[in-house]
Protein backbone atom coordinates (compact mmCIF):
# COMPACT_ATOMS: atom_id res chain seq x y z
CA UNK A 1 0.00 0.00 0.00
CA UNK A 2 1.20 3.82 -0.76
CA UNK A 3 1.27 6.26 1.43
CA UNK A 4 2.07 9.93 0.93
CA UNK A 5 4.44 11.70 3.40
CA UNK A 6 3.93 15.27 4.97
CA UNK A 7 5.98 16.83 7.23
CA UNK A 8 8.83 19.60 7.57
CA UNK A 9 10.07 19.51 11.39
CA UNK A 10 13.36 17.28 12.59
CA UNK A 11 10.04 15.59 14.42
CA UNK A 12 8.78 14.80 10.40
CA UNK A 13 12.05 13.74 9.53
CA UNK A 14 13.11 11.20 12.37
CA UNK A 15 8.87 9.33 11.35
CA UNK A 16 9.88 8.93 7.59
CA UNK A 17 13.77 7.65 8.40
CA UNK A 18 11.98 5.20 10.83
CA UNK A 19 8.89 4.29 8.52
CA UNK A 20 10.73 3.86 5.55
CA UNK A 21 13.33 1.47 7.45
CA UNK A 22 10.36 -0.51 8.18
CA UNK A 23 9.67 -0.77 4.54
CA UNK A 24 6.69 1.33 4.40
CA UNK A 25 6.35 2.40 0.47
CA UNK A 26 6.28 6.26 0.49
CA UNK A 27 5.29 7.27 -2.97
CA UNK A 28 6.11 11.00 -2.51
CA UNK A 29 6.26 13.31 0.59
CA UNK A 30 5.06 16.85 1.37
CA UNK A 31 6.90 19.43 2.80
CA UNK A 32 6.74 23.28 3.45
CA UNK A 33 8.13 25.40 0.87
CA UNK A 34 11.78 26.77 0.88
CA UNK A 35 12.31 30.07 3.55
CA UNK A 36 14.94 32.15 4.79
CA UNK A 37 16.49 30.85 7.87
CA UNK A 38 17.55 33.51 10.46
CA UNK A 39 18.75 36.64 9.64
CA UNK A 40 19.36 37.34 5.84
CA UNK A 41 19.95 34.30 5.06
CA UNK A 42 19.57 32.57 1.73
CA UNK A 43 16.59 29.84 1.50
CA UNK A 44 16.93 26.33 2.72
CA UNK A 45 15.03 23.53 2.20
CA UNK A 46 13.10 21.85 4.57
CA UNK A 47 15.31 19.04 6.80
CA UNK A 48 12.25 16.22 5.04
CA UNK A 49 13.31 17.41 1.51
CA UNK A 50 17.00 16.54 2.69
CA UNK A 51 15.79 13.36 3.79
CA UNK A 52 13.77 12.83 0.97
CA UNK A 53 16.87 13.14 -1.34
CA UNK A 54 18.83 11.06 0.21
CA UNK A 55 16.30 8.36 0.53
CA UNK A 56 15.57 8.92 -3.75
CA UNK A 57 11.87 9.89 -2.74
CA UNK A 58 10.12 12.78 -4.86
CA UNK A 59 9.48 15.73 -2.79
CA UNK A 60 6.77 18.62 -3.61
CA UNK A 61 8.28 21.59 -1.82
CA UNK A 62 4.46 23.51 -1.17
CA UNK A 63 2.59 25.65 1.42
CA UNK A 64 -0.60 24.37 -0.46
CA UNK A 65 -1.09 20.77 -0.18
CA UNK A 66 -4.08 20.94 -2.65
CA UNK A 67 -1.21 20.89 -5.19
CA UNK A 68 0.11 17.92 -4.66
CA UNK A 69 -3.47 16.25 -5.34
CA UNK A 70 -2.71 15.74 -8.93
CA UNK A 71 0.65 13.70 -8.23
CA UNK A 72 -1.30 11.81 -5.40
CA UNK A 73 -4.09 10.59 -7.83
CA UNK A 74 -1.57 9.72 -10.52
CA UNK A 75 0.28 7.57 -7.93
CA UNK A 76 -2.70 5.59 -7.03
CA UNK A 77 -1.99 6.67 -2.83
CA UNK A 78 -4.33 5.28 -0.33
CA UNK A 79 -3.18 6.81 2.44
CA UNK A 80 -1.22 10.17 4.24
CA UNK A 81 0.62 10.13 7.15
CA UNK A 82 1.19 13.39 8.43
CA UNK A 83 3.77 14.87 10.92
CA UNK A 84 4.57 18.21 11.89
CA UNK A 85 3.73 19.71 8.43
CA UNK A 86 2.25 23.26 9.53
CA UNK A 87 -1.22 23.27 7.73
CA UNK A 88 -4.61 21.90 8.14
CA UNK A 89 -5.33 20.22 5.31
CA UNK A 90 -8.14 21.28 3.06
CA UNK A 91 -11.46 19.32 2.01
CA UNK A 92 -10.53 18.63 -1.03
CA UNK A 93 -7.25 17.12 0.01
CA UNK A 94 -8.88 14.74 2.47
CA UNK A 95 -11.58 13.55 0.27
CA UNK A 96 -8.55 12.79 -2.33
CA UNK A 97 -7.33 9.39 -0.04
CA UNK A 98 -8.97 7.12 2.01
CA UNK A 99 -6.71 6.72 5.34
CA UNK A 100 -5.67 10.12 6.66
CA UNK A 101 -2.99 9.78 9.45
CA UNK A 102 -1.72 12.26 11.45
CA UNK A 103 0.79 11.75 14.57
CA UNK A 104 0.69 14.58 16.91
CA UNK A 105 3.00 14.64 19.69
CA UNK A 106 0.28 15.03 22.88
CA UNK A 107 -1.97 13.03 24.28
CA UNK A 108 -5.29 14.49 22.63
CA UNK A 109 -7.11 16.22 23.32
CA UNK A 110 -4.84 18.15 25.59
CA UNK A 111 -2.38 20.15 23.69
CA UNK A 112 -3.73 20.25 20.24
CA UNK A 113 -2.42 22.82 17.68
CA UNK A 114 1.29 23.95 16.77
CA UNK A 115 3.61 23.86 19.75
CA UNK A 116 2.29 20.78 21.94
CA UNK A 117 5.91 19.96 23.00
CA UNK A 118 6.98 23.11 23.80
CA UNK A 119 3.85 23.78 25.32
CA UNK A 120 3.83 20.84 27.48
CA UNK A 121 7.10 21.72 29.20
CA UNK A 122 6.92 25.26 29.93
CA UNK A 123 3.80 24.23 32.14
CA UNK A 124 5.79 21.73 33.91
CA UNK A 125 4.13 18.47 32.95
CA UNK A 126 5.56 15.42 33.81
CA UNK A 127 4.00 13.18 31.03
CA UNK A 128 2.77 13.49 27.44
CA UNK A 129 2.68 11.25 24.66
CA UNK A 130 1.41 10.56 21.35
CA UNK A 131 -1.82 10.22 19.25
CA UNK A 132 -2.30 8.72 15.96
CA UNK A 133 -5.54 10.09 14.40
CA UNK A 134 -7.84 9.86 11.15
CA UNK A 135 -7.45 13.91 10.37
CA UNK A 136 -10.90 15.77 9.57
CA UNK A 137 -11.44 19.25 8.73
CA UNK A 138 -10.48 20.55 12.14
CA UNK A 139 -7.61 21.14 14.31
CA UNK A 140 -6.46 17.82 15.52
CA UNK A 141 -9.84 17.00 16.78
CA UNK A 142 -10.66 13.46 14.68
CA UNK A 143 -10.68 10.29 15.75
CA UNK A 144 -7.56 8.56 17.83
CA UNK A 145 -6.51 5.25 16.65
CA UNK A 146 -3.62 4.71 18.92
CA UNK A 147 -2.78 6.58 21.92
CA UNK A 148 0.87 6.30 24.40
CA UNK A 149 1.61 8.18 27.04
CA UNK A 150 5.65 8.98 27.61
CA UNK A 151 7.38 10.35 30.58
CA UNK A 152 9.19 13.42 30.34
CA UNK A 153 12.36 13.01 32.43
CA UNK A 154 13.52 15.41 34.67
CA UNK A 155 15.52 18.44 32.96
CA UNK A 156 15.08 17.12 29.41
CA UNK A 157 14.93 19.92 26.92
CA UNK A 158 12.76 20.23 24.03
CA UNK A 159 14.53 18.84 21.12
CA UNK A 160 15.38 15.61 23.23
CA UNK A 161 12.12 15.19 24.21
CA UNK A 162 11.08 15.27 20.74
CA UNK A 163 13.19 12.92 19.13
CA UNK A 164 11.50 10.30 21.56
CA UNK A 165 8.14 11.17 20.84
CA UNK A 166 9.16 11.04 17.15
CA UNK A 167 10.60 7.62 17.78
CA UNK A 168 7.03 6.23 19.23
CA UNK A 169 5.25 8.20 16.81
CA UNK A 170 6.78 5.71 14.13
CA UNK A 171 5.75 2.91 16.58
CA UNK A 172 2.41 3.72 16.19
CA UNK A 173 1.57 4.65 13.18
CA UNK A 174 3.46 1.29 11.61
CA UNK A 175 1.10 -0.38 14.07
CA UNK A 176 -1.87 1.60 12.41
CA UNK A 177 -0.50 0.57 9.04
CA UNK A 178 0.20 -2.84 9.54
CA UNK A 179 -3.60 -3.32 10.28
CA UNK A 180 -4.60 -1.28 7.45
CA UNK A 181 -2.59 -3.87 4.91
CA UNK A 182 -3.77 -6.78 6.81
CA UNK A 183 -7.63 -5.59 6.36
CA UNK A 184 -8.09 -5.72 10.18
CA UNK A 185 -10.85 -3.30 11.74
CA UNK A 186 -9.79 0.57 13.28
CA UNK A 187 -10.94 0.99 16.33
CA UNK A 188 -12.01 4.51 16.39
CA UNK A 189 -12.61 6.44 19.83
CA UNK A 190 -13.70 10.10 19.39
CA UNK A 191 -12.35 13.20 21.41
CA UNK A 192 -13.86 14.79 24.31
CA UNK A 193 -13.63 18.05 22.73
CA UNK A 194 -14.76 19.61 26.17
CA UNK A 195 -11.53 18.13 27.51
CA UNK A 196 -8.98 20.27 24.49
CA UNK A 197 -6.43 22.39 25.41
CA UNK A 198 -4.37 24.15 22.92
CA UNK A 199 -0.58 24.31 22.21
CA UNK A 200 -0.23 28.22 20.50
CA UNK A 201 2.67 28.72 18.31
CA UNK A 202 5.68 30.10 20.06
CA UNK A 203 6.26 34.18 19.57
CA UNK A 204 9.24 35.60 19.56
CA UNK A 205 8.82 37.68 22.72
CA UNK A 206 8.52 34.21 24.49
CA UNK A 207 12.14 33.52 23.35
CA UNK A 208 13.64 36.58 25.78
CA UNK A 209 14.51 35.12 29.26
CA UNK A 210 12.12 36.40 31.95
CA UNK A 211 13.90 36.33 35.17
CA UNK A 212 11.28 38.02 37.16
CA UNK A 213 9.26 34.77 36.99
CA UNK A 214 9.91 31.84 39.68
CA UNK A 215 13.36 29.89 39.05
CA UNK A 216 10.80 27.04 38.08
CA UNK A 217 9.31 28.59 35.29
CA UNK A 218 12.61 30.31 34.02
CA UNK A 219 14.31 26.82 33.83
CA UNK A 220 10.96 25.33 32.20
CA UNK A 221 10.88 28.18 30.00
CA UNK A 222 14.50 27.17 28.64
CA UNK A 223 14.26 23.83 28.64
CA UNK A 224 10.95 24.36 26.27
CA UNK A 225 13.32 26.20 23.87
CA UNK A 226 16.20 24.13 24.00
CA UNK A 227 18.17 23.61 21.36
CA UNK A 228 15.68 25.02 18.91
CA UNK A 229 15.25 27.98 18.40
CA UNK A 230 17.12 28.43 21.90
CA UNK A 231 15.65 31.08 24.62
CA UNK A 232 18.08 33.92 25.32
CA UNK A 233 19.12 36.78 27.46
CA UNK A 234 20.58 40.22 26.89
CA UNK A 235 24.40 40.59 28.06
CA UNK A 236 26.82 43.75 27.50
CA UNK A 237 24.43 44.51 24.62
CA UNK A 238 23.79 40.99 23.10
CA UNK A 239 22.23 38.25 23.01
CA UNK A 240 23.22 34.99 24.83
CA UNK A 241 21.20 31.52 24.24
CA UNK A 242 20.48 29.98 27.45
CA UNK A 243 20.13 26.35 26.54
CA UNK A 244 20.76 24.17 30.27
CA UNK A 245 19.89 25.04 33.08
CA UNK A 246 18.21 23.91 36.60
CA UNK A 247 16.35 25.79 39.34
CA UNK A 248 18.07 26.04 42.92
CA UNK A 249 16.78 27.54 46.26
CA UNK A 250 18.68 30.46 47.72
CA UNK A 251 18.51 33.43 48.75
CA UNK A 252 17.70 36.18 46.00
CA UNK A 253 18.84 39.45 44.67
CA UNK A 254 17.16 41.48 41.68
CA UNK A 255 16.11 39.19 39.08
CA UNK A 256 18.90 38.71 36.32
CA UNK A 257 21.49 39.52 38.88
CA UNK A 258 25.13 36.89 39.13
CA UNK A 259 25.35 35.94 41.71
CA UNK A 260 27.94 33.18 42.09
CA UNK A 261 30.16 31.82 39.19
CA UNK A 262 31.12 28.75 40.80
CA UNK A 263 31.66 26.20 37.77
CA UNK A 264 28.11 27.65 37.01
CA UNK A 265 26.55 30.54 36.41
CA UNK A 266 23.87 31.34 39.20
CA UNK A 267 21.30 33.82 38.73
CA UNK A 268 19.08 35.33 40.73
CA UNK A 269 15.03 35.03 39.65
CA UNK A 270 12.07 36.73 41.35
CA UNK A 271 12.00 33.66 43.59
CA UNK A 272 15.17 31.26 44.23
CA UNK A 273 17.56 30.70 41.64
CA UNK A 274 18.65 29.37 38.04
CA UNK A 275 22.01 27.55 37.31
CA UNK A 276 23.03 27.98 33.80
CA UNK A 277 25.11 25.13 32.61
CA UNK A 278 25.61 25.94 29.12
CA UNK A 279 25.24 28.77 26.67
CA UNK A 280 25.90 30.40 22.94
CA UNK A 281 26.80 33.70 22.77
CA UNK A 282 26.09 35.43 19.86
CA UNK A 283 27.48 34.19 16.55
CA UNK A 284 29.30 31.39 18.65
CA UNK A 285 29.16 27.61 19.55
CA UNK A 286 27.65 26.49 22.41
CA UNK A 287 30.14 26.09 25.67
CA UNK A 288 29.40 24.44 28.99
CA UNK A 289 28.85 27.78 32.14
CA UNK A 290 32.64 27.36 33.02
CA UNK A 291 34.27 27.50 29.82
CA UNK A 292 31.61 31.23 29.02
CA UNK A 293 33.15 32.15 32.65
CA UNK A 294 36.85 31.91 32.20
CA UNK A 295 36.46 32.57 28.38
CA UNK A 296 34.39 36.08 28.40
CA UNK A 297 35.49 37.22 32.06
CA UNK A 298 32.19 37.05 33.42
CA UNK A 299 31.70 38.79 36.54
CA UNK A 300 29.22 38.69 39.94
CA UNK A 301 27.17 41.09 40.12
CA UNK A 302 26.83 41.71 36.36
CA UNK A 303 23.21 41.50 35.04
CA UNK A 304 21.17 39.32 32.36
CA UNK A 305 18.32 41.59 30.99
CA UNK A 306 15.44 41.19 28.25
CA UNK A 307 16.91 44.62 26.44
CA UNK A 308 19.37 44.14 23.49
CA UNK A 309 20.34 46.50 20.94
CA UNK A 310 18.70 44.57 18.32
CA UNK A 311 15.53 43.98 20.11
Amino acid sequence: MKFAFLGSSDFSAIILKGLVKEGVDIGLTITRSQKPRERGRKKTPTIVKKVSDRLNIPCIETDNPDEAIPEIKKQKVRGVILASYGAILSKDFLKSIKYPLNIHPSLLPKYRGAAPIQRAIMNGETVTGVTVFLMDEGMDTGDILEQEPVKIVPFEVFTELEARLAEKGAELVLKVIRKIEEGKRLKRVKQDHSKATYAKKIKKRELVVDWNREANQVVNQIRALSYKPGAFTCWRGKRLKVLRAIPLKGMEKEPGTVISLRGFIVVSARRNLVCIKEVQPEGKKKMDALAFVNGYKISVGERFTGICADL
